[in-house]
């Protein structure tokens, strides 16, 4: 048998991709429990091997927006992607144990400074975030073809059911709550099949030492 080996353990809560040495292995865990699809993940990977595919449905739900690792002996296994999840659901692991996040080399040796989050109990599904992003949800409602995607999968219920019309005179069946309940999370912008949801991140609050160049590419990553 050739090393490094390849291994994918999927269960109905978990889905783990495995890189395994002669002796000894590495590997990153998503919780789908915790999972929101939000694409956190995927945007600060340094990496660019995690991806979400949603397969060109025009309704889509969270599971539906769960990532994948592209090429596990690609992964850095820098843990970045645990650094960055605001939902806490992506574990790295080392010789099948849990690396604890202030055991993460990033963290510890001090690459990323602190994220100064506030952590909430989300409304639609009872999931935790740790919400470290300002921003704003730009929205062309002439795009909207009311599928409802967005309010599925928003993990707040920032979307919510109505009718309004738009500037074609078009009717559509929700609507947004922008200021008191959107986490920038971005899960709509992925879901959205129209291309009709943009979710800008303006800041991410943070304090404390970090090096360069690694966070500065990563805040543009997270930003883009």
């Amino acid at each position: 048998m050739s090393y490094p080996r390849v291994e994918r353990n999927i269960t109905d809560h978990t889905d783990e991709f495995v890189l395994n040495f002669y002796t000894s292995n590495q590997s990153i865990e998503f919780d789908k429990d915790r999972c929101t699809g939000c694409s956190v993940c995927v945007k600060v990977c340094p990496k660019g091997v995690i991806v979400q595919k949603h397969h060109g449905k025009i309704r889509v739900k969270t599971e539906d927006l769960f990532p994948e690792i592209t090429d596990t002996t690609m992964c850095a296994y820098c843990g970045t992607c645990v650094y960055m999840c605001p939902f806490s659901a992506i574990t790295l692991k080392k010789n099948g144990k849990p690396v604890a996040l202030k055991d993460i080399p990033i963290v510890k040796e001090k690459v990323v400074p602190k994220l100064e989050s506030i952590r909430l109990k989300c409304k639609s599904n009872n999931k935790y975030a740790n919400i470290y992003v300002e921003g704003k949800v730009i929205i062309d409602w002439n795009r909207c073809i009311s599928c409802m995607s967005c309010y599925e999968v928003c993990p707040n219920r920032a979307f919510f059911k109505t009718e309004k019309k738009n500037k074609l005179g078009k009717t559509v069946k929700l609507d947004i709550n922008v200021r008191a309940a959107c986490l920038y999370c971005h899960a709509c912008e992925v879901a959205c099949s129209q291309n009709a949801i943009k979710v800008k991140v303006d800041k991410i609050n943070f304090s404390g030492d970090f090096k360069e160049p690694f966070w500065t590419d990563l805040l543009r990553r997270s930003q883009s």
